[in-house]
């Protein structure tokens, strides 16, 4: 759920500023719109260094997960119903540096269920269901844009961590954590 979040945002966002400023793709659009999603990348890039000064954070790993799959819930609800290109910006920034620490997290949190021996064939899983969902929701969503507005369309990414805070919630509940002793 995680990747199909990250890479349909960094699919659209550029579109997406486009609608909320109004204005048909021109130098200028293309300029804001590529420093938007410039941004976003920062803001990843902050998230994911902010976290990794917590110390022996896969202990809390399970909260942090739930966290910031709620606050990128509600990052891309603001998207969906912004205003204003300002509103959009400030969503983008907050889902970036919500989204930095959970893809870690998660694997730092899963690998400490696990034996050591196991780390590369669950890391390898992970991934290749990650990358399945950064494949199709960005396409269903290109698809849906045909119909309607990006803005529109973000709500199958809505889903998307409505689904992860879920699986986030399963995941705390789930024992045999080896860090915790």
């Amino acid at each position: 759920c995680y990747i199909s979040l990250e890479v349909t945002l960094g699919t659209w966002i550029r579109m997406l500023m486009e609608e909320l400023y109004g204005e048909s793709t021109t130098l200028g659009t293309t300029a804001r719109t590529s420093l938007v999603l410039g941004m976003f990348g920062v803001a990843m890039m902050v998230g994911r260094f902010i976290s990794s000064t917590v110390k022996n954070l896969t202990a809390m790993g399970s909260k942090l997960i739930i966290l910031a799959s709620v606050i990128s819930l509600l990052s891309i609800l603001l998207m969906v119903f912004a205003w204003s290109p300002a509103v959009g910006i400030v969503a983008i920034i907050i889902a970036g540096l919500v989204f930095g620490p959970i893809f870690p997290t998660i694997v730092g949190v899963t690998f400490s269920k696990f034996d050591p021996s196991l780390y590369g064939s669950i890391f390898g899983i992970i991934f290749s269901i990650g990358l399945l969902g950064g494949t199709f929701i960005p396409m269903i969503i290109g698809n849906l844009i045909v119909g309607y507005t990006v803005q529109q369309s973000l709500l199958i990414a809505a889903i998307m961590a409505v689904m992860l805070i879920i699986i986030s919630l399963f995941i705390a509940r789930t024992g045999n954590d080896k860090t915790v002793n």
